[in-house]
C-alpha cells in the first residue's frame, strides 16, 4: 500500500511517527475464529506514497442514500472512508441528492445533485481520477475515468432485471461487496463483476467500548432475559419472527425492548404501523425512540442481555452485531446472508422461520462467560476498525489506478 505516513501520525495523535504497518491486501481482514489473527505485514517508506497522495476520488451518494449520517449505516460508512481516506493524502469529493448541508470536518469538497444529469455534470466538472459508487451500479456519466462499485444490499435494492449494458460496465469496474456471501451473490448473476469482499466499520466509540468493563448477563436484579431489537421496523427485518419466538417459547422469561426506526422515512407507514401495533398488543414489550447518539446506542445494547437481528431476508452484512459484540453483548441473528458473516463464536445465527431455534439460541448466548464476551469484543474492534477497512479500500483504488494505467 502507498500512504503518507502523515495518515499514521495524524491516526495516532502523534507529531512524529515510524513506518506504517498495513496489511499487504484487504483479505488479511477476513477471521473466522474469536482470537486475533494477524495477517503479513509490510513496512512502507514515506518516498514510495507521492504518486498517490494527490489522488482525486468523488464518493457518490446515491438518490436512495444521500449523505447524511442520521439516515443509516450505508451513508455513515461512506462519510467515514472519506475522513480516512483524506487523512491519507487524497483528495476527496462528495456528491449527495437532496441533502443540501456539508456534513463533514475537513477539506472534502462537497456537491448536491438532482438528477442523474446533474450528477454527471458535476462529475465532468471535478475531473476525477476514481469514483466510488455506492449500490448504483447502473448509473453511468462521462466523468468517470475509473470506478469503483460498492454493493452494500442484496440486488433488490439497486437491480430490476439483469441488464447486458450492466454486464459490459461492471466487467470495467473494480467490484466489492460488504460480504463474501454478498459478492458471491453479485458475481452469480454477473459473472464479469469479479466481486470481492470489501467489509465495512464499526463507528470509533464501538470501537473504544471495546476496552470498557464487560457488564454481567441476567444478574440478581432481573429474572428475564433482556431482548433488544434495534433494527428498522420493517416486515424483512423479522420483528415478527421474533415475536413469534418469545410468544410460543419465552412468553414468560423475557423482556422486548423494540426500537421505533423508520428511518429513513419522516412518517409511519402501513408497514410500520402493523409492526409496531403488533408490539404494543404483547405485555412484555417496551417500545423506544430511535437512538441517533452513537454512545447513548452503546448505553441501550448494555442495558439488555441479548441483541437480536432476526432479518427474514438476506442482508449484505449486519453492522448491529458487529456493535453488540464490540460492546460485549451477546448477539443472535438469523442466517441470511451476509448475516452470517458479522455473528462469531459464541454467539448464534439461526434458521430463518424456527421459532423454536431462534428461541434456544437467545437462551444460551446469555449465558456467555465475561471472559468470551471481552475477548470477542477486541477481535471486533481490532477486524472492523475504520482504519482497517479504509485501508482495504485504499489498496482497491491503488489497484484499479494501476489496471487503469492512470498512475
Amino acid at each position: 500500500m502507498l500512504y503518507p505516513l502523515s495518515y499514521e501520525r495524524k491516526r495516532r495523535g502523534q507529531s512524529t511517527g515510524d513506518a506504517a504497518l498495513l496489511p499487504t491486501s484487504p483479505s488479511s481482514q477476513i477471521c473466522t475464529d474469536v482470537q486475533p489473527q494477524h495477517g503479513p505485514t509490510t513496512i512502507i517508506s514515506f518516498d514510495m506514497h507521492r504518486d498517490f497522495c494527490d489522488v482525486r476520488i468523488g464518493i457518490v451518494g446515491s438518490d436512495l442514500a444521500p449523505l447524511d449520517p442520521s439516515v443509516g449505516a450505508l451513508e455513515k460508512l461512506c462519510l467515514g472512508w472519506a475522513q480516512e481516506l483524506e487523512l491519507m493524502g487524497f483528495r476527496i469529493s462528495l456528491f449527495s441528492a437532496g441533502s443540501a448541508n456539508k456534513l463533514l470536518t475537513g477539506d472534502q469538497e462537497f456537491h448536491v445533485f438532482a438528477d442523474q444529469d446533474d450528477l454527471d455534470t458535476k462529475l465532468s466538472d471535478a475531473n476525477l481520477e476514481v469514483v466510488i459508487l455506492n449500490n448504483r451500479p447502473s448509473w453511468n456519466a462521462a466523468g468517470i475515468k475509473s470506478r469503483i462499485n460498492i454493493f452494500h444490499n442484496y440486488p433488490d435494492a439497486w437491480m430490476s432485471e439483469p441488464d447486458d449494458n450492466l454486464t459490459l460496465a461492471l466487467s470495467k469496474s473494480r467490484n466489492l461487496a460488504v460480504s463474501a456471501s454478498l459478492a458471491e451473490q453479485v458475481n452469480h448473476l454477473y459473472p464479469t463483476a469479479r466481486a470481492s469482499t470489501l467489509y465495512p466499520f464499526i463507528e470509533q466509540p464501538f470501537i473504544e467500548a471495546a476496552n470498557d468493563a464487560i457488564p454481567e448477563t441476567r444478574g440478581c436484579f432481573h429474572d428475564k432475559i433482556r431482548i433488544l431489537f434495534p433494527n428498522r421496523t420493517l416486515e424483512k427485518k423479522g420483528l415478527r419472527f421474533l415475536i413469534d419466538a418469545i410468544d410460543t417459547r419465552l412468553s414468560h422469561k423475557a423482556s422486548l425492548t423494540v426500537v421505533r426506526n423508520i428511518s429513513p422515512w419522516t412518517a409511519e407507514t402501513a408497514e410500520h404501523i402493523s409492526l409496531l401495533e403488533l408490539a404494543r398488543s404483547r405485555p412484555y414489550v417496551t417500545i423506544k425512540d430511535k437512538i441517533l447518539d452513537t454512545k447513548g446506542l452503546i448505553q441501550l445494547y448494555r442495558a439488555h442481555d441479548v441483541v437480536v437481528t432476526s432479518s427474514v431476508q438476506p442482508e449484505g452484512l449486519g453492522l448491529i452485531p458487529l456493535e453488540a459484540q464490540a460492546t460485549g453483548v451477546p448477539v443472535v441473528a438469523s442466517d441470511a446472508g451476509g448475516l452470517a458473516e458479522s455473528v462469531f463464536p459464541p454467539n448464534l445465527t439461526v434458521t430463518v422461520g424456527s421459532t423454536s431455534e431462534l428461541a434456544k439460541a437467545i437462551a444460551s448466548v446469555t449465558k456467555t462467560s465475561n471472559a468470551q464476551r471481552k475477548a470477542l469484543a477486541s477481535l471486533i474492534a481490532h477486524r472492523f476498525s475504520p482504519t482497517h477497512s479504509a485501508r482495504a479500500l485504499a489498496w482497491e483504488i491503488e489497484a484499479l489506478l494501476h489496471r487503469d494505467g492512470l498512475r
